[in-house]
Parts: C-alpha cells; sequence; structure tokens
C-alpha cells in the first residue's frame, strides 16, 4: 500500500495542507509511530499518506 516510491512522491510534491484534530487510542498511535520509525518518516507524513491512498481507493470504486 505505502511503497517506498509512494512516500518519496509525497514528500517531492509539496501540497497545501490543512489542520484537522482527532482522537487516538494511546496503543494506536503507538503502532503508528512504530510504523513511521520503519518507514524513516514522520507520523503526521504517515497519516496523510494513508488519509491520500483511502481517498483514491474511495473514488476508484464510485464512492466519490
Amino acid at each position: 500500500m505505502l511503497s517506498n516510491q509512494k512516500i518519496e512522491e509525497f514528500k517531492k510534491n509539496k501540497r497545501s495542507n490543512c489542520q484537522i484534530n482527532f482522537l487516538i487510542k494511546k496503543s494506536d498511535k503507538g503502532k503508528l509511530d512504530s510504523i513511521a520509525d520503519k518507514k524513516n518518516i514522520y507520523t503526521s507524513e504517515l497519516l496523510r499518506l494513508l488519509i491520500t491512498e483511502f481517498i483514491n481507493e474511495q473514488e476508484k470504486i464510485g464512492v466519490i
């Protein structure tokens, strides 16, 4: 889902961002931090990538 190539493309392509706030379980945050560390990116970048991938998948199946 999140290949190293997609991560690099995301880092190169600076998009306008907005801020959203939401709550997640501490255990989920720990898991996200662990994944981000393994991918060598910040957790916030990981979340943005996951959201972008989810939106793209929804567009492909016609939800959006």
